[in-house]
Formats: structure tokens, sequence, C-alpha cells
């Protein structure tokens, strides 16, 4: 059953063209491809704002559409849609252990959950894939297996920057003072392929990659916020908290990993690395200045390999805000896209402050929870068992 789920996933994407973000990346490859470069990119384009390593992957995506004649936006789907059956494999060996029985079924439960589905076989980024690397990564430092974890790690973050926010508490999850530095050196290792731009083309990559900034969208407390200032009385109030959750959002964002960090040290129970990383991606879509829906799919894996009951709730409530969102903005043409630029319906903000008060409530649920093991202070104690 999670096959079949997996499988139409491809029917799916061949059927959809797919969001605004398949139309930004097909221009990015065309840039590249042709004589401006990656290095250019960084210099030039302000809303470039994804590590070399994967521009350069979806580039040659992109002369393997020309040369095969396959539209680009499909065979762009493939790899997002293999990341989700990486994902789900992952899921299953989590919950093995417990019997084959509840192991299909996260198993099944995960490839059919609509966030995921929806983002994988039709939006048109590379989320799927940063979400599934950030559970393969949980997965091996859970299993002591350090150095793996740590190159997962770094994979995940030459797709996207955002699983930077994984490395205190995954750093926070390892047994020994060996593990901790095989961990920083793959991570080290992940890091070369940013130092020639870092290097050389500084002045680009700082503004376009390290200080981007996404729209904010229908979504969390700058939605809340932007509700709010549509009452008269509130209108000033509503602005002035508004630029302030957008200056300074992104530091409560980064704080949060290294607060769960010194927690899960201290705590008698230590949490999990799957735990640890499924709370920090909640944390992050609860409390995020800005925001793209898909978004959405970060914390999923995690949490169908930690919680997987929560994690039909928070798929099935973040899977229908952004099927309401494709919907809405669908411009009626085959294959179906979704056009983002002129705004989203209030229908699909309501459904969005719903999901965002279900993710919110998950994250408190699971720090509230007892940890899987005894709390991994360096040199002293074991790591949580998977």
């Amino acid at each position: 059953m999670g096959a079949a789920g997996l499988l139409f996933r491809i029917v799916v994407a061949r059927w959809s063209h797919g969001s605004n973000d398949i139309n930004i990346w097909n221009g990015f490859a065309e840039l590249i491809e042709s004589h401006h470069g990656l290095a250019w990119l960084y210099d030039n384009k302000a809303d470039f704002n994804h590590p070399p390593l994967i521009a350069l992957f979806v580039t040659a995506v992109h002369k393997l559409a020309h040369k095969t004649g396959w539209r680009f936006d499909f065979l762009f789907k493939l790899p997002q849609i293999a990341a989700d059956t990486l994902a789900g494999v992952l899921v299953y060996r989590t919950w093995r252990a417990r019997g084959s029985v509840i192991a299909s079924g996260a198993f099944a439960l995960f490839c059919w959950n609509p966030a995921s589905f929806l983002v994988s076989a039709h939006h048109g980024n590379t989320d799927p894939t940063v979400a599934a690397l950030s559970l393969l990564a949980a997965f091996l430092i859970d299993r002591r297996r350090a150095f793996a974890g740590g190159l997962a790690l770094a994979a995940a973050i030459n797709v996207k920057l955002i699983p930077v926010l994984l490395i205190p508490v995954f750093l926070a999850s390892l047994a020994t003072r060996r593990e901790a530095i095989r961990f920083i050196g793959a991570l080290l290792l992940g890091a070369l392929p940013f130092a020639p731009y870092v290097l050389f083309h500084w002045a680009g990559f700082r503004p376009h990659v390290l200080a981007y900034k996404s729209y904010a969208g229908p979504w969390g407390i700058t939605s809340l916020l932007d509700f709010l200032g549509q009452a008269k009385n509130f209108v000033g109030l509503a602005r002035k908290l508004t630029e302030f959750w957008t200056k300074r959002g992104s530091t409560v964002v980064l704080l949060v990993p290294v607060v769960l960090a010194v927690a899960n040290w201290r705590r008698e129970r230590a949490w999990s690395a799957r735990e640890l990383g499924a709370i920090v991606y909640l944390a992050f879509l609860v409390l995020t200045p800005g925001f793209g829906v898909q978004y959405v799919v970060y914390p999923i894996p995690l949490l169908f390999a930690a919680d997987f009951r929560r994690a039909v709730a928070c798929s099935a409530s973040t899977g229908l805000f952004i099927l309401i969102a494709y919907y809405a903005t669908w411009t009626e043409t085959r294959p179906y896209f979704s056009n983002f630029y002129p705004g989203f319906p209030v229908a699909s903000k309501v459904f969005g402050h719903l999901a965002w008060l279900i993710l919110a409530f998950t994250a408190i649920r699971m720090l509230q929870r007892p940890g899987a093991g005894p709390r991994p202070v360096f040199g002293k104690r074991p790591l949580p068992s998977a």
C-alpha cells in the first residue's frame, strides 16, 4: 500500500507543472548553463539563495531534459520522490523493532501523507530532499554512527541551509568526544563546496544566501499580526510588532536549537536525535518570520520516525492547508500550475492558521514527553536507544 503512494506521486508529477518555484529553478539553470555560470548568479541575482552543489545538480537535470525531450519539471520532481522513498524506508526501519505490522503501517501512512505527497509530486522545490536527509542524519546518530550522520546532515545543508538548525541538537545527542569530533569533521567536509564562493564571491554570497529572508506568506505569527492589523485600532500596534518580528524572529529561531541542546544535556531522560530534529523543525515552522508553503514537509519524516500518531495530525492539517493553497491559486491550465504571485485567498489563510496551531501544540507536547534514554553527557553515558 505504501509503495502505491510513492508510485502515484510519479503519476501526479506527470500531470502537474508545479508552482512558481519550478519556473524559478528553470531560470536559474538556464543562467548557469549559459555563459553566466554559478559565480555570476551569486554576485548578481538577489533571489538566488541556494547552496552550490544543488544548483549544479539542477543544472544537470536541465541539460538532461534538453537531451531527452522530457519536461524539466517532471525530471526535477523525480529526485524529490526518491527522497520521500528513502524517508519511508527509514520510517519503516525505525519502527521495525516494534513489529512488522506497526512498521508497515507507519510506512504506508508516511507514503500517503498529503503534505509530503503534494510537495514532492507537485510543488517543484528541493525541500523533500532536505527533510529525508535530515531524518537519515538523525537515524544514523541514534545508532552511534556519528561520522555518517554528520555527512548526511552536511548533504542536507548542501541542498538548503535550513538544516544548520539541527547541528546543536544533534551534537547534544552524541555520547563521546570522539563521536563529536567525527560529527564535526563530517560537517567540515560538507562545507568544502561552499569555500570558493565564500572566499571569492562573499559580496554576493552573504546578502543573497546567508541573509536571505523568505516572504511571510499566509502563515504563523506574521500572518496573525497581519490579521490583527485589519482592525482599525490595532493598525499601529500590528505594524510595530510585525517590524520587530521580521527583524528579530530569525534570531529566536536560531536560539531554539541551542536551548534544546542544553536542555537535552541536563535532562535525566534525553530525547533521541529524531525527536530533537522533529522539535527543532516544528519550532522553526511555528516561529519563522518567513515562509514558503513547501516548508511544511521539514518535520514530517522525523515526526513519523518519532511519533507517527502526532505525525498523522500534523501532516493531515498542513496537507489540507497546502492543498487549498495549490488549488486556490491554480491557473486552470494543464499540466497543473499554481501561481502564488497574486496572493493567497482568505480560505487558505484560515486553514494555515489551524495547521500552525496544531504544529505548535505538537511541539509543546513533544517537549513535555520523557526522552528515550539516559542523557548523553560526553564520555559518561550512552546514547538513547533507537
